[in-house]
């Protein structure tokens, strides 16, 4: 009894020691993965990537090479941004230009307009304090420019992120068995089924994710752009575009891009800005009343308000690329949670 007794005490201390040695692993590796979080993220990116070319590659794996398909598939991928992405910065050079341009002349206009117009019997000089606007407007457009100026200034290093996570894309599709059988390795016999389903479900639901945001995206693009032909706005393609990219940005990301196609036009009149404002609200509308619930009950299965809550923790710990990535990071912990924790406890019950 004695004996039984000590060897379970035994069995304690060690499978307590065991325990907090686990803990202290973990934390030293998030340690370590916090101060080179700008390399995970490129990591991570390239992942995400490669579980949206997998499929196409498989595909194309039947009739050529592997390493031929991925190249063939990045290649053209790459095309596609370069033929969108060109002549969208040029158009918005030129917009951004013309609009710092007539910049002084617009809030003459602007000055004016507040100054002699009335609703009714009433002055809307008395409803708006004319040197808080001008000076609001003014103190945005130099953020937009200074803005403008930061991206250019740091264009290179944007070339070497996207050089690094191609290059980190091609390997991680081209090299799908290799790294996967690689991966296996660090498991048991008895667990590599199960962690070859459990990577095969991130896969899917990390490729999902890609192609539900990507139609999310192009619909909102889609949507604005349209409304804006009708309405008569020439710089409809650059601030359609622009709608689409900062969508990736739920909430924050519509509402800057309007207030961009606001300033952009502001020399329209108070007609015109309603009519954006219009213009952006039905868009965002039609786009999370209809695109969306059906895109993403097809492919992806994440409430919307993870991903609200997922991209609020990236933006205070691993900033911009964390926050574009933080969907997939959102995608990746909720299927592990399902297939580690709520299915074994399914299956059990």
């Amino acid at each position: 009894m004695v004996k039984r007794g000590i060897n379970i005490i035994v069995s304690n201390e060690r499978f307590s020691i065991k325990n907090i040695l686990l803990v202290l692993l973990i934390i030293i590796l998030a340690y370590l993965m916090y101060k080179i979080v700008d390399i995970m993220l490129i990591l991570f990116a390239s992942y995400v990537l490669a579980c949206s070319f997998n499929p196409i590659v498989d595909k194309l794996e039947q009739k050529m090479p592997r390493n031929v398909a991925t190249g063939l598939v990045l290649t053209i991928a790459v095309i596609i941004m370069l033929l969108i992405l060109t002549p969208a910065l040029i158009i918005a050079i030129k917009e951004m230009y013309g609009f710092l341009k007539d910049l002084p002349d617009t809030l003459k206009q602007v000055t004016h307009f507040v100054e002699t117009s009335k609703i009714g019997a009433i002055s809307l000089k008395s409803f708006i304090d004319v040197d808080a606007l001008i000076n609001n407007i003014s103190a945005t457009s130099k953020n937009i420019l200074g803005g403008f100026k930061d991206f250019t200034a740091a264009l290179s290093q944007w070339i070497t992120v996207i050089i690094a996570v191609a290059l980190s894309t091609y390997y991680w599709v081209s090299e799908k068995v290799y790294v996967k059988k690689r991966f296996l390795m660090f498991f048991p016999n008895e667990n590599k089924t199960k962690a070859d389903k459990i990577t095969h479900n991130l896969s899917t639901q990390i490729g999902g994710y890609m192609i539900a945001q990507l139609s999310v995206m192009f619909a909102a693009g889609l949507f604005t752009s349209i409304g804006l032909i009708i309405i008569g706005v020439k710089s409809w393609f650059v601030l359609g575009l622009m709608t689409a990219i900062f969508d990736i940005f739920p909430i924050i990301g519509p509402i800057i891009a309007g207030v961009i196609a606001l300033l952009m036009n502001i020399q329209g009149g108070p007609i015109t800005a309603v009519l954006i404002v219009v213009v952006f609200f039905a868009a965002q509308w039609l786009q999370n009343a209809w695109a969306r619930p059906i895109v993403y009950s097809k492919f992806l299965d994440i409430n919307p308000v993870i991903i609200v809550m997922a991209l609020l923790i990236a933006a205070k710990f691993l900033g911009f690329w964390g926050v574009i990535l933080a969907p997939a990071m959102a995608a990746v912990v909720c299927t592990l949670i399902d297939e580690l924790y709520i299915k074994p406890i399914n299956e059990k019950s």
